[in-house]
């Protein structure tokens, strides 16, 4: 059931993962220009998995750490762009994940084997509303941000001792969310990101977290370190997945 949809993902999003990630910006100025900027991230999302999932009756909890993503071939691929221009910012992200696992099923079931695909697209608008220095010089800015993110889902689960069950399910859930920068140094910054949304559109709730430091090693070039989740709350009379992705990330923002 995943190979048609998983080699499109694959060429579509895992080759731009090799080329972009998540979007970081160069936020390292106090005062901005009126200049169009492009930003692209080169990294790797060191990424677990928590959580339920379901399709009808069977349903299993998911606990994949980073070692079961490298024994089980299991990989998290991203990829993001921002476009900014002044106070403006154009800003998408796109994910394709993969997992396998053995569940415990709450069910009776001794276990259920479970095989998931996901591919999402996020795309959201910034607008700076604060952008100043604090009284050591060090710069500080604020960006509230409202967004869309599209979630495909595919899923099969095979019980221990009941037919194997399998499906998809895609749903568009708006958020809202923003951006803090805090200058630390002239070349180190604390970065923190956040978006929450669902709100029933799509998911029951769907969330975004991440903190970095940036440190700016050229004019072009920053390096990022940081940690990163990305959840949902999902359900409907078919599909549970109420799963969080989290980990590590570690790469280098290059902007133009």
């Amino acid at each position: 059931m995943f190979g048609d949809w998983r080699m499109r993902w694959v060429a579509c999003v895992g080759v731009v993962a090799l080329v972009v990630g998540i979007a970081g910006g160069r936020l390292l100025a106090a005062e901005g220009d009126d200049q169009v900027h492009f930003d692209v991230n080169i990294g790797a999302w060191l990424t677990s998995v928590n959580g339920e999932v379901g399709i009808g009756r069977v349903q299993g909890d998911v606990d994949v750490d980073f070692v079961d993503l490298i024994k089980h071939a299991n990989f998290v691929a991203m990829g993001g762009m921002e476009l900014y221009k002044g106070k403006w910012h154009l800003i998408f992200n796109g994910v394709y994940a993969h997992f396998k696992d053995s569940l415990t099923g709450p069910r009776g079931f001794a276990h259920v084997d479970a095989e998931a695909g996901m591919g999402i697209a996020d795309l959201a608008l910034g607008y700076t509303i604060v952008r100043t220095k604090l009284g050591n010089g060090m710069p500080l800015t604020l960006m509230p941000a409202v967004g869309v993110r599209y979630t495909y889902l595919s899923l099969e689960l095979d019980p221990e001792r009941l037919r194997t069950v399998s499906g998809h399910e895609d749903w568009w859930d708006p958020y809202v969310g923003g951006r803090v920068v805090l200058g630390l140094t002239d070349h180190l910054l604390w970065r923190t990101e956040g978006t929450i949304g669902g709100f029933g559109v799509g998911s029951d709730l769907t969330w975004s977290a991440a903190t970095y430091l940036d440190w700016k090693l050229s004019k072009s070039v920053t390096m990022n370190l940081g940690y990163r989740a990305l959840a949902w709350d999902f359900e409907n009379d078919k599909f549970l997945w109420d799963i969080t992705l989290h980990g590590p990330w570690i790469g280098v923002t290059v902007g133009w």
